[in-house]
C-alpha cells in the first residue's frame, strides 16, 4: 500500500480474517510493520480472507481502517496412482491367482526368487513428494507363524529412488480358501506397507512418463498393488496397515 509521509506516524496494523467480516481488534491482528507492505503465509486453499490496514502515530491513536480482499488459489487434486501387478510387465517365474477384493485381475506370486521384476509405464503428472503404499499378503496354512521377510527396491528408469520398500513384519498367514469370494474376511486381511519404518518417508519424483520397476521380491507373498500418491495423509480405506 502506499506510505504514509508523516514523521508523527509509528507504524501500520495488519488485521486478517477468512469469510467477510474482519475488525482492528487484536483478536485480528496477523501484523505490526513499520513499511507499507506485509506477507501473510500459511494461509488455506481456496479459501477468502479480508485485511484492514491501519496507520498508528507515536502515541498509539490508530487510523480507521483501509479494507482488502483476497482468495487464495484452490488445492490441486492430489495424486492417486493405483497400479496392479497384474497388469504389470515380469521378468522371472510368477504365479497368478484370482482372489477376492484385488485391485487388478489377479494377484501375483513369485516362484523363484534368483531373478524377478515387475514393471509399469506411470504418467506421473507434476513433480513432487510421493508415497508408495504396497498392498501384499503372506500365504500360509491361516496360523499365525513367523514375519514375512521382503526388501523390495524401487527404481525409475534406470535410477534406485528407495531402496527398501515394504519391510515385512506381518506374521498373518492366509490359506487361499480365504480369498474366496464369498468368504466374509477376504476384503480385510490384505495387508498394506506403509512408507517407512518409523515416520512416513516420501520420495521425490519427477513429472512425466517414467518406467517404474519393484524388483527383490519376497518369495510365498502374494502382491496385489502399488499406490502412489502426493497427499501425506492419505491412508489406504481397506485392509491393514502392515504391523510392526
Amino acid at each position: 500500500w502506499q506510505a504514509a509521509n508523516d514523521p508523527a506516524l509509528s507504524h501500520y496494523n495488519v488485521y486478517a480474517a477468512t469469510g467477510s467480516t474482519v475488525a482492528p481488534t487484536q483478536r485480528f491482528l496477523v501484523g505490526s510493520p513499520t513499511e507499507p507492505s506485509f506477507t501473510d503465509w500459511g494461509l488455506k486453499a481456496g479459501t477468502v480472507y479480508q485485511y484492514a490496514v491501519t496507520v498508528v502515530d507515536r502515541r498509539g491513536n490508530e487510523s480507521s481502517p483501509a479494507i482488502a480482499r483476497a482468495i487464495t488459489p484452490p488445492a490441486p487434486e492430489p495424486v492417486l496412482l493405483s497400479l496392479a501387478f497384474a497388469a504389470a510387465e515380469t521378468t522371472g517365474e510368477f504365479e497368478r491367482k484370482e482372489g477376492a477384493a484385488t485391485y487388478g485381475s489377479a494377484y501375483l506370486v513369485l516362484r523363484k526368487p534368483e531373478e524377478n521384476t515387475v514393471a509399469w509405464r506411470v504418467d506421473i503428472p507434476r513433480t513432487g513428494t510421493y508415497y508408495l503404499w504396497l498392498r501384499y499378503l503372506h500365504r500360509g496354512d491361516g496360523n499365525r507363524g513367523g514375519e514375512a521377510r521382503q526388501n523390495l527396491r524401487v527404481r525409475l528408469g534406470d535410477e534406485t529412488v528407495l531402496e527398501t520398500l515394504g519391510g515385512g513384519h506381518t506374521d498373518l498367514h492366509v490359506p487361499d480358501s480365504f480369498l474366496a469370494p464369498d468368504h466374509p474376511l477376504a476384503a480385510r486381511l490384505w495387508t498394506w506397507a506403509w512408507p517407512g519404518s518409523a515416520n512416513l518417508q516420501g520420495v521425490v519424483l519427477p513429472a512425466g512418463t517414467h518406467t517404474l520397476t519393484l524388483d527383490r521380491l519376497a518369495a510365498n507373498i502374494r502382491y496385489d498393488a502399488l499406490v502412489l500418491t502426493d497427499e501425506p495423509s492419505w491412508v489406504p480405506p481397506d485392509g491393514r496397515l502392515r504391523q510392526r
